[in-house]
């Protein structure tokens, strides 16, 4: 950069790349600003700073002679090029700033690009013809767009998260469906040792819930707290009706992955599964082996500490030795 701005006419229009005007608005409006330029005397100056870092001072002479023969040479718009100037500025998205544009293509992040309606909710002060009008025009020329492969890229993540929790609520309204009382008769394979804070009733209710509510859609969890909070099934089960939303959302995404295992994770138990198999075919029929469960040791349960009543050892007045009128009576029979 030069390290200062050069001058622009005052009623220049600031064109983004997001409001997609005509190229040919671009041609037009630059010749507009050299004829500029060259009224007012302005002299194009020598790069400076990082962006001369690299360059000869040959080179930067040259760059500036050619800028300066730019604004030598240029001649003002003729009355038909005005003229196709204002019909071009008729032909972009005005009204959309940067701000209007950040929120279009994060609410396509969030809905998917096809949602039109939730993204104009999403947008404030723009109707649903407006996002129609310029998403139509966005997706035919987003790649004049600077910064258009990141902005792609996380508008294509959002769908893949929305199109990964359409799959789950499928799945889940199939099992759920697939019994006809479920809050009683669901049932979960635990992937480790069940938590001895939920019980099966209240992860029935949970899933059940999710599914109707909708698995993946907003607030859904503090609805389920609602929902606990006023079924007359947990009255008194306080445990469950002091549980956070976020509390909550860890126990159902457990509960999901219990009921949905992934592809990938299946494909490992079997694989795991099918080693076993082999190794124990080699080794042959394994020796009976005492399992923790049926071991001779005691198990760490909490034992009871035996009473004196019950206790196995002698008490002192049953010890080995005999009371004075015991011994007088052993004596009496040994002189008969």
């Amino acid at each position: 950069s030069t390290g200062v701005k050069a001058p622009r006419p005052p009623k220049a229009l600031n064109i983004s790349d997001f409001q997609f005007y005509p190229p040919r608005l671009h041609e037009l409006q630059d010749r507009e600003i050299l004829y500029y330029r060259k009224s007012i005397g302005y002299k194009a100056p020598k790069l400076i700073g990082n962006d001369a870092a690299n360059i000869s001072e040959e080179q930067l002479e040259e760059q500036q002679q050619m800028e300066q023969a730019l604004i030598d040479t240029a001649e003002p718009l003729t009355e038909g090029e005005a003229a196709e100037k204002e019909k071009l500025l008729e032909q972009g998205f005005e009204n959309w700033n940067k701000r209007d544009f950040i929120y279009f293509y994060k609410a396509c992040e969030k809905f998917g690009r096809n949602n039109l309606v939730s993204i104009a909710n999403d947008l404030e002060g723009k109707t649903l013809k407006e996002v129609e009008g310029f998403s139509e025009v966005f997706w035919e020329r987003y790649t004049e767009i600077a910064d258009h492969e990141r902005i792609i890229s996380s508008i294509e993540k959002g769908e893949a998260k929305l199109q990964r929790q359409s799959d789950t609520q499928e799945q889940l309204s199939t099992i759920v469906h697939n019994h006809r009382v479920p809050l009683q008769q669901l049932k979960f394979n635990y992937n480790q040792t069940k938590t001895k804070n939920f019980t099966e009733e209240e992860d029935r209710f949970l899933i059940v819930t999710l599914e109707r509510l909708g698995f993946g859609t907003e607030d859904v969890f503090e609805r389920i707290k609602e929902e606990i909070r006023k079924s007359p099934l947990f009255r008194f089960d306080w445990f469950f009706k002091s549980r956070t939303t976020l509390e909550l959302q860890r126990r159902c995404a457990y509960l999901v992955k219990c009921l949905i295992p992934d592809d990938k994770g299946g494909e490992e138990n079997q694989v795991k599964s099918s080693k076993k198999e082999e190794m124990s075919q080699k080794r042959g029929p394994r020796s009976a082996k005492a399992s923790p469960a049926t071991s001779v040791k005691a198990s760490p349960a909490p034992s009871r500490k035996a009473s004196p009543a019950a206790s196995s050892r002698p008490s002192p007045a049953s010890s080995s030795k005999a009371s004075p009128a015991a011994s007088s009576s052993r004596s009496i029979g040994r002189k008969k």
